[in-house]
């Protein structure tokens, strides 16, 4: 019995051991195979993790020839604007002009209209003017007139009573009835390729439109 206990005494750790004694296996294996996480402030020359350092091997700062663009690249980009400009401003140029054209069509037709209404509302013969070197048409009793613009042009008159200086007057008739007349609007730069046929009926007074005809 004594025996037995003194086995066990020598065996057993006391309660107030020292840091140096040894300690049990399976502690021991633990602290072996594990790694105590760096502390918060570590030093800059302490090994960083493996995920960190692939990172940052993987990683590479911008070069200056990365960012912004050379001169060729640039003198490429203007060339291009430049080509686009050349070959689209008279595209823009020609649609602008056609819309003028047709602005003064629309404006002609309707001073024939509103002038072959008064006639018949109020009684009294109504005259227009057309000038064709004004490019413009007159009321000379009403002092008013209309402009056809500068990139218009009336290129061909028939009908009416032709005056000194090509001047045109047309006459409208109480009883709806007219001198008639022709108007053929042309662009000025390119007359026969946007041109217009307006046409005031001397019967009846009806006004019309249409494309110019071939000549």
């Amino acid at each position: 019995m004594r025996e037995d206990s003194d086995i066990r005494a020598c065996g057993a750790r006391p309660r107030g051991a020292s840091a140096g004694s040894e300690a049990p296996r399976g502690f021991a294996a633990w602290s072996e195979g594990a790694r105590a996480p760096s502390p918060r402030g570590a030093s800059a020359g302490s090994e960083a993790p493996r995920g960190f350092a692939a990172w940052s091997e993987g990683a590479r700062a911008p070069s200056s020839n990365d960012s912004g663009f050379t001169f060729l690249e640039i003198l490429l980009v203007v060339g291009i604007i430049g080509v686009a400009a050349t070959l689209v401003a008279p595209a823009i140029d020609s649609g602008m002009r056609a819309r003028e054209v047709r602005s003064a069509v629309r404006g002609v037709a309707a001073t024939l209209k509103t002038l072959q209404g008064d006639a018949v509302i109020t009684g009294r013969v109504q005259q227009l003017v057309i000038d064709p070197q004004e490019n413009q048409l007159r009321v000379e009793e009403r002092d008013a007139s209309f402009a056809l613009g500068p990139s218009t042009t009336m290129s061909r008159i028939h009908g009416g009573e032709v005056g000194p200086a090509g001047v045109v007057r047309v006459n409208f008739y109480p009883n709806g009835s007219t001198s008639g007349v022709d108007v053929v609007i042309d662009d000025r730069e390119s007359p026969g390729d946007t041109g217009f046929l307006v046409t005031l009926d001397p019967l009846i007074g009806l006004v019309t439109i249409q494309d110019e005809p071939a000549r």
